[in-house]
C-alpha cells in the first residue's frame, strides 16, 4: 500500500485560476521547505514549465488519452517518491473530456488515484447557487472526492459569507480559499494560454506578487491537511526501469542535439528522460546562436513559438543551411510542430516571408485562428525508419499554421490522420531518409518504442560516420 500526501486543483472550466492557485501553492509550501513535486494532467507544456519554475522539481504529465492506468499510477508513484508533497494541476473544466461523457477527464484521473480535490469557483454575480454548483459536482461521479473549495473573484466580504455558508451548509465540504477580483496579477498571455516561463523575464518578480497576494486567501494550512488525509491505495512496481521499454543501449552513449531556447522548448521531461535511459547524451543548442551543429549523432527539434523569433532564426544561416546537409547525409532527426515549420522551406508571419533550413519543400504561413488544437490518432501509411505501416500513433497538436498551397507529390506524408487536422485535415508527418516532421507531439510513455528507435538510429548513423572517416565529425 502507499499513502502519499497528494492533492488536484480544478475548477469548472479554462481560465477559473487553476494555475494561479496552482503555482502560488507551490511556491508557498517550496518556501517553507516541504519537497513539493508538481503534476501537469494533459498536454500542456507551458503550465507545467511554469508549474516547474515555482515548485523547483520537474512538472512531469498524467495524460489518461495518451497513457493507460496502469503507466499513469507507476509514473505518478515514481515521481511522487521522496516528496513531501504531490500537486496535480487540472485542465479545462472538472468533468470535462474527449466526449460527452467526460473520458480521460480530470475528475476521472484524480479517482483513480485517489487525490482529494480543490474546486475553484468563479464568483461573479451569484451566491447561493454556488452550493448546489459544488454539491452537484460533488454528487457528479462516484468515488471522487472533491474536499475542499476555493472562491475566486469575489466582489465583497459580505458575498463571501453568503457563498462560504451556503457551501459549507448544504455540501458539508470546507471553503478552504476567498480570493477577490485582483487585476493586477493578470500573466501576460498568447494565443490560448500564458507566456511561456522561458519568455518571461520578470518570472521571478511575478510569481513573488502572485505568492504574497494568495498566501493571504488561501488557508494554506488546511488545504495542506486535505492533502495529508488523502487514502491509500495498492502501488504497482514504481522502479524507474519497469516506466521504460527493457533495451541493450550502446557501449557508447550517442550525442543527440536538443534544439532548447526561446524558440523550441516544448519537452516533455519524459521524453528526454526515456532517450537517457535508452542510451543518449542530450547536448542543448540555440537555433539563434549556434552558427552549426556539433558532433552528434541525432538531433530532436520540440515544439514551441518560432514566429517569436522568426527573424532571428532566419538569419542565422549557416545553422540552417548545417541541418539541411545534415539531413540530407543521413543525420536522424525527429521533429514536433515548431520544428516542422523550421525544417520547412519558408515561413510567412505577418505578411513576411522567412527562408528557414529547406529540408522539406514546403511553404507555411501563421494564422490568427487554430488550424489543429487537440488530441490526434495517426496510422502510419508506409514503413519509414522511426514507424512501422499500420503503427497507431496518439498525440497532441496545437498549432496556428497551414500550408499555403495543396501538398505537391515532393512531399512523403508519414501519417493519415484518425482524429485531428495534422498537416491538411487528411495527412500529417512528413519523411525524408532518417528526417521526419510532423505537429503531433507524442509522448515517450504512450509510444515506448521511439526513444529506443532514435537512438538505435542514431548508433546506426555513428557508425556510418566512423566508417565513412574515421572518427566523428561535427555534423556529418
Amino acid at each position: 500500500m502507499c499513502c502519499h500526501p497528494r492533492i488536484a486543483i480544478s475548477g469548472l472550466g479554462g481560465g477559473t485560476g487553476k494555475t494561479t492557485v496552482a503555482l502560488a501553492l507551490c511556491r508557498i509550501w517550496r518556501d517553507c521547505g516541504l519537497n513539493v513535486v508538481p503534476f501537469k494532467k494533459g498536454p500542456d507544456y507551458i503550465d507545467a514549465a511554469w508549474l516547474q519554475f515555482a515548485a523547483g522539481n520537474a512538472c512531469h504529465h498524467l495524460d489518461p488519452y495518451l497513457m493507460s492506468e496502469d503507466v499513469i499510477r507507476r509514473s505518478f508513484l515514481h515521481r511522487s517518491h521522496g516528496a513531501d508533497i504531490s500537486l496535480l494541476e487540472g485542465n479545462r473544466g472538472l468533468f470535462d473530456g474527449v466526449d460527452s461523457r467526460g473520458s480521460y477527464s480530470t475528475a476521472a484521473l484524480a479517482r483513480s488515484l485517489g487525490i482529494p480535490v480543490l474546486l475553484l469557483v468563479g464568483c461573479r454575480k451569484v451566491t447561493a447557487t454556488t452550493a448546489a454548483v459544488v454539491q452537484g459536482c460533488a454528487a457528479f461521479l462516484d468515488g471522487l472526492n472533491i474536499a475542499g473549495v476555493v472562491l475566486n473573484e469575489l466582489g465583497s466580504k459580505r458575498q463571501e459569507t453568503v457563498i462560504r455558508r451556503a457551501i459549507e451548509d448544504h455540501t458539508g465540504i470546507p471553503v478552504v480559499g476567498a480570493i477577490p477580483r485582483l487585476g493586477d496579477l493578470d500573466f501576460p498571455e498568447r494565443h490560448l494560454g500564458l507566456l511561456p516561463v522561458q519568455e518571461q523575464v520578470r518570472r521571478e518578480d511575478i510569481l513573488g506578487l502572485l505568492t504574497k497576494r494568495l498566501s493571504g486567501y488561501l488557508d494554506v494550512s488546511s488545504i495542506l491537511e486535505i492533502a495529508r488525509a488523502a487514502p491509500d491505495f495498492q502501488a504497482p512496481d514504481t522502479s524507474h526501469d519497469h516506466l521504460y521499454p527493457t533495451i541493450q543501449p550502446p557501449e557508447e552513449p550517442v550525442r543527440i542535439g536538443l534544439l532548447r531556447d526561446s524558440s523550441f522548448h516544448f519537452y516533455y521531461p519524459e521524453n528526454l528522460e526515456a532517450l537517457l535511459h535508452s542510451g543518449a547524451r542530450l547536448i542543448d543548442l540555440d537555433a539563434t546562436r549556434s552558427s552549426s551543429l556539433p558532433q552528434i549523432h541525432g538531433l530532436y527539434i520540440g515544439g514551441g513559438f518560432p514566429e517569436s523569433n522568426v527573424a532571428l532564426l532566419a538569419a542565422n544561416h549557416s545553422l540552417l543551411d548545417d541541418i539541411k546537409r545534415s539531413s540530407l547525409a543521413g543525420l536522424p532527426i525527429y521533429a514536433e510542430c515548431g520544428g516542422l515549420i523550421y525544417l520547412c522551406r519558408s515561413f510567412a508571419v505577418s505578411g513576411r516571408r522567412y527562408s528557414m533550413a529547406g529540408v522539406f519543400p514546403l511553404d507555411l504561413e501563421l494564422t490568427n485562428s487554430p488550424q489543429g488544437h487537440g488530441y490526434t490518432r495517426y496510422v502510419a501509411l508506409s514503413d519509414n525508419p522511426w514507424f512501422q505501416k499500420g503503427t497507431t500513433i496518439l498525440s497532441h497538436e496545437f498549432h496556428y499554421t497551414r500550408p499555403t498551397a495543396p501538398l505537391s507529390g515532393e512531399l512523403h506524408a508519414v501519417f493519415r490522420v484518425l482524429r485531428g487536422n495534422g498537416i491538411d485535415g487528411s495527412v500529417d508527418g512528413l519523411t525524408m531518409l532518417n528526417t521526419i516532421a510532423t505537429f503531433g507531439h507524442i509522448h515517450s510513455l504512450s509510444t515506448p518504442s521511439w526513444a529506443g528507435t532514435f537512438v538505435a538510429l542514431s548508433a546506426r548513423y555513428r557508425g556510418k560516420s566512423r566508417a565513412s572517416h574515421g572518427s566523428d565529425l561535427p555534423g556529418p
